[in-house]
């Protein structure tokens, strides 16, 4: 198996890896935001503002990692980390 696409697959898998640990973080904090502010409306809507922020963060992480190509119908990323499964299971 070629090293270089161990590292790519190893690379992606890492990537994918903080990526779901930034939804995880992200529902935590929204969450713990929108009970804060339940209570009183009138003097927490910059909640709001921390919420869209952290909702374009997320947004572009997922652009980042996915790879979103709207022209292109291939996902690179996802054919080769196949390739390296299939590599994997047949020798």
């Amino acid at each position: 198996m070629s090293d270089d696409l161990q590292e790519k697959t190893k690379q992606l898998l890492n990537d994918l890896n903080y990526f779901l640990v930034h939804i995880v973080i992200y529902f935590i904090v929204n969450i713990s935001l929108v009970l804060f502010a339940f209570g009183n409306l009138s003097g927490r809507w910059w909640v709001f503002f921390v919420i869209l922020s952290c909702s374009l963060a997320l947004l572009y992480h997922c652009i980042k990692v996915y790879g979103v190509d709207l022209l292109k119908s291939k996902n690179k990323k996802l054919n080769l980390l196949w390739s390296f499964f299939f590599k994997l299971t047949i020798g």
